[in-house]
């Protein structure tokens, strides 16, 4: 719970835990406030950053530890008994089926300290399965910072949605191009701020690796998960290994899960591996620190969540995670505790806590006492090895005459059903309107291809792969390049996996969408 009185009337600076670009916010109680003293922000917040403040008083805190018998509502319950009785599950388990039967889902909404408590939890264990759903896209490389982009005379914007997934590097674009930087975008989905520019360079999704590294003339390439979403994660980080660039992290201490070494052993499962495994019966225990697999993998979460004999959630907000748990305890959000986050560029930053939480909750507090009271019951395994990339994943269709349209994610959408998101006010109204309008999902559609179909926003289409196929209500969308259908981050599953593109690519072991070809017809 979190104690206001401490801090009421006081503003402290702390960061974002939105994005991972870098931004300072001030709080003063519920409320959120740039500062034009920071570097990153520069006196400006995005909808996302507003809201932080928001989280504090959120409806959707986890306040109390609770429990559950398997089929029955969470009830409260203390938190020092809990843990006694997790880490005596844990043993058990243990005991009967090896360390390896655990598993643990780390998240980029905590320190870089925390991270590296859950490494040290995880060889305590004795498993090599310790990954997160928030690593998804980030890979090792080296990175330029954002201040690169100031000095840079050609910037080509790689498969990026600045407007919607970066803003302050969207602006930072803008001011380029105003003081005669060439910019340029390349990717399948025209960015909001091509038309501003006049750059904009088309090619099918999965074709955009190819086409910027056949680009010698910019000095500057910003790139983001949208590649390694759709299966370019190894072309990406080799092809531009040797060029500046700049890769924008989602989540606000995405780099920190790499630096703490919160990723599966060569051995081990990663987070999406460690659900398939569960619902086949293979890992009996998972332990989650404010990771959400429900938000991308709802069906397949839920299948591995009833096959389970153990899963505890530490949150600070309440997630569908949260409520297929058979342990929740109360995490901490960035604002309420201390430790290190790792910026755009690998560097390191302090921060403290500017709210205060009871002694019982923070998801470095619940590693600390399980390592605490499993420590000499359990065989350590060797330490991190170094995250060495894996071969290129499955490569991008390309369109036939039977299959003359790709299917691709739309990860504009990206925010939409995040735990963040969904537990303010202020940056879920942004969403609010897909959820709303599209309850079940939809297919985004380009302005030409809609009107060849005769289809308006809301009517039923059906997509086609030699796979197989599924029905959606169409949403006409001015970004969507003709020849191309945007998935929504939300029907990534159902979409991937009725398609046949819903894969595991080997380079960075996470679940991605191979850009499909398919045949758009009204249903």
């Amino acid at each position: 719970m979190v104690a206001v009185s401490e801090f009421a009337g006081t503003m402290a600076t702390t960061a974002c835990p939105f994005c991972g670009t870098g931004c300072s916010v001030l709080l003063e109680d519920a409320a959120a406030y740039p500062l034009v003293s920071d570097p990153v922000g520069r006196g400006a917040l995005c909808l996302r950053g507003w809201s932080a403040g928001e989280l504090l008083h959120s409806p959707l805190r986890v306040t109390h530890t609770m429990v559950r018998s398997r089929g029955d509502p969470l009830r409260p319950a203390s938190a020092e008994a809990t843990l006694l009785s997790v880490a005596d599950r844990i043993t058990a388990i243990r005991e009967r089926h090896g360390g390896g039967s655990v598993g643990i889902l780390a998240s980029a909404r905590i320190t870089y300290e925390e991270s590296r408590l859950l490494r040290d939890l995880a060889r305590c264990i004795g498993t090599p399965h310790l990954d997160s759903f928030q690593r998804l896209g980030c890979g090792p490389s080296a990175c330029a910072s954002l201040a690169s982009i100031e000095k840079a005379e050609h910037i080509l914007v790689v498969g990026a949605d600045l407007a919607a997934r970066h803003p302050q590097v969207a602006r930072r674009v803008l001011e380029a191009h105003e003081r005669g930087a060439s910019v340029r975008f390349l990717g399948s989905r025209c960015a909001q701020h091509a038309s501003l520019v006049g750059g904009y360079l088309a090619c099918l999704p999965g074709g955009e690796v190819p086409a910027a590294l056949a680009s010698e003339e910019d000095d500057l390439v910003l790139w983001s998960s949208d590649l390694a979403l759709h299966g370019q994660a190894g072309p990406a980080l080799r092809g531009f290994g040797s060029r500046r660039a700049v890769f924008l992290p989602d989540y606000v201490n995405q780099r920190g899960l790499l630096d703490a070494g919160a990723y599966p052993r060569p051995d081990g499962w990663s987070a999406w591996e460690m659900l398939m495994r569960a619902a086949a019966g293979e890992l009996k225990a998972l332990l989650v620190f404010a990771d959400d697999p429900f938000e991308f993998f709802p069906a397949l979460a839920a299948r591995a969540f009833a096959a389970l004999e153990l899963v505890v959630v530490t949150d600070a907000v309440a997630t569908r995670t949260t409520h297929a748990a058979d342990v929740v305890l109360p995490g901490a959000l960035l604002a309420e505790k201390g430790g290190t986050l790792i910026g755009v560029d690998g560097r390191p930053r302090t921060i403290e806590p500017v709210a205060s939480a009871s002694d019982s909750v923070g998801e470095g507090k619940v590693a600390r006492r399980l390592l605490e009271l499993l420590d000499g019951s359990c065989t350590e395994l060797p330490g991190a090895a170094a995250f060495v990339l894996g071969p290129d994943g499955p490569a991008p269709d390309a369109p036939t005459a039977r299959f003359p349209v790709i299917a691709a994610l739309d990860t504009s959408t990206l925010w939409n059903e995040h735990a963040l998101v969904r537990a303010t006010v202020t940056a879920r109204r942004e969403a609010w309107g897909f959820s709303a309008d599209f309850p079940s999902g939809f297919v985004g559609l380009g302005a030409a291809d809609a009107m060849t179909l005769k289809v308006r926003t809301g009517g039923m289409v059906r997509i086609e792969s030699d796979a197989g196929s599924l029905a959606l209500p169409a949403r006409v969308d001015p970004h969507i390049q003709d020849g191309t259908v945007g998935i929504p981050m939300s029907c990534w599953e159902r979409a991937g996996s009725a398609l046949g593109a819903l894969a595991l690519d080997p380079c960075l072991r996470i679940p991605v969408f191979r850009p499909r070809a398919v045949r758009v017809g009204r249903a």
